[in-house]
């Protein structure tokens, strides 16, 4: 089990302490993203109030959840569909030697 470690990251001046296992960089990206998107919302919006800020975040961040969750599905269901195609296709193929 990979150790815990303590980092403080700021966004939107609030310094936030977190527990994680997460690399340095790939928290960092994590961070980034979460600033680039509280950004976006704060200039699309005009709030101020950073629990308004993040409560928009956070509905921005579950919504491309979900549009990456719903096309991830739709992905593997294609993954299947060709597996079982391409499965139908061996078993014919045996069944003919």
């Amino acid at each position: 089990m990979e150790t815990k470690r303590t980092v403080t990251v700021d966004l939107m001046g609030q310094k936030l302490t977190v527990r994680t296992t997460e690399p340095e960089e790939v928290l960092q990206r994590n961070v980034d993203r979460v600033r680039h998107a509280l950004d976006r919302i704060q200039a699309q919006t005009g709030a101020v109030d950073t629990v308004r800020l993040f409560a928009l975040g956070l509905l921005h961040l579950g919504r491309e959840l979900n549009v990456l969750e719903h096309r991830y599905n739709e992905i593997s269901q294609d993954v299947v569909m060709h597996l079982d195609r391409w499965t139908d296709r061996v078993h014919s193929s045996v069944q003919l030697s």
